[in-house]
């Protein structure tokens, strides 16, 4: 069943294709994976809020970016609706105004920033910063991270802290010398960048432990994952799953725990006497990813039959 069908939700809870990008941050999970994997796959502009720190991002085509202001979102949504010339026009005043605003907004911040420092005023604040890491050896992958996001504690002048966004820190580690197996990277300044004027008083933890191992390839079969109920007089009679196995590319430690790939999953509710349909496999946990040339969905074959007669059979 289709989730939305002539404007109208027909379905909630569905499962999304996941993207199986490699250059996504290692913060996005399975709701980013889903926005951008659907934008991959079709025309749709896709917008995500992050249940955990409220964010807002945007995925189209192949391209996902955090939204900051709400009116950067209003006008994406704008121009991917093709709104008319003379909303293009109000788009331009409204830049305008916005300039002369920020302009004003600038000549302010100086000013309180330049009384704030003549006054000494400091004020600490803590921020929940996510972890990026870059130049990770492309014969490795992370599989596993101690932390995800660090706890930064700033200082600086008040009037200064009041304007600081959470875009303008970023922690992000250099994987350029990561070895095989586990590595420990601590956490100082020279991996944290920070605004003008924005001193670091404290980090928490003050190291972060990252596993990678050199990926290996496995077969793996692949399971249909029934949900719902049929009638009580149907059963399922027989089923074929083609392809039968998918190969998967992971570290050594994952994969030796892994043994099935399942497929989304079908309602028993909405089959019929007996036919065919594809859906996509599901890979868990995102570390993983699809060999080169194997499929990402199955074909599901499938009979039901009256359970008295099956049970007569038997």
């Amino acid at each position: 069943m289709e989730p939305v069908r002539d404007r109208r939700i027909t379905e909630v809870g569905v499962l999304l294709p996941l993207s199986q990008r490699q250059d996504l941050p290692t913060f996005y999970e399975t709701r980013h994976r889903a926005a951008a994997g659907l934008a991959e796959r079709t025309d749709a502009l896709v917008v995500a809020v992050s249940e955990e720190r409220g964010r807002v991002s945007v995925a189209k085509d192949n391209c996902i970016k955090s939204i900051v202001q709400s009116e950067d979102l209003t006008q994406i949504l704008k121009m991917h609706m093709n709104i008319s010339e003379k909303a293009k026009v109000q788009g331009l005043k409204r830049e305008r105004l916005r300039f002369f605003f920020a302009a004003a907004c600038s000549l302010i911040v100086i000013t309180e920033v330049w009384f704030g420092f003549t006054r000494n005023q400091d004020t600490i604040i803590t921020l929940n910063v996510p972890v990026e890491y870059g130049n990770r050896p492309s014969n490795l992958e992370i599989i596993d991270t101690s932390i995800n996001q660090v706890h930064l504690q700033l200082k600086g002048p008040s009037a200064f802290l009041k304007t600081l966004r959470p875009d303008q820190v970023e922690v992000r580690i250099d994987l350029r010398k990561a070895v095989e197996g586990k590595n420990s990277f601590p956490l100082t300044r020279d991996n944290i960048t920070l605004p003008p004027g924005v001193l670091l008083s404290k980090v928490n933890p003050s190291a972060v432990d990252i596993t990678l191992e050199k990926p290996i390839t496995k077969e793996l079969p692949v399971q249909v994952n029934w949900v719902g109920r049929l009638p009580d007089n149907w059963c399922v009679t027989d089923v074929k799953v083609t392809p039968e196995t998918i190969r998967v590319i992971g570290g050594i430690k994952i994969l030796e725990n892994t043994f099935t790939i399942y497929a989304a999953p079908v309602r028993l509710e909405n089959l019929s006497r007996s036919g065919a349909f594809s859906v996509p496999v599901v890979i868990v946990p995102p570390s993983l990813k699809l060999e080169s040339g194997s499929k990402d969905r199955i074909v599901i074959k499938y009979t039901l039959g009256d359970r008295q007669e099956s049970n007569k059979q038997e």
